[in-house]
């Protein structure tokens, strides 16, 4: 993560093992979801840097994009193939594919 007008690294972001293809701030902007070729959306905090959480789509192959809802309350993550949905808040529960 950058501080673009001070020209600075705010974070450097590791975990996952393979490249982090996609990335979305939620509204409020104090979450960063990024999709990444291992078939993993992370969840961090903006502010520290730190992972939140792991959520791994079903099946196998890369997460190609992730968008949270505009009122936050739900994280969306695709691949070549279907869309899955995850609560925002908890970022955790079942993956329900589309």
């Amino acid at each position: 993560l950058w501080a673009v007008a001070e020209r600075r690294e705010l974070a450097s972001l590791r975990g996952h093992t393979d490249v982090a293809f996609d990335a979305a701030f939620a509204p409020d902007g104090r979450t960063l979801a990024t999709a990444g070729w291992d078939g993993t959306i992370r969840l961090w905090h903006v502010a520290t840097g730190q992972e939140l959480t792991t959520l791994t789509l079903p099946g196998n192959g890369q997460a190609w994009g992730v968008s949270f809802a505009p009122d936050g309350t739900t994280l969306a993550a695709s691949r070549n193939g279907p869309a899955f949905l995850w609560p925002a808040a908890s970022g955790s529960g079942v993956a329900k594919g589309f």
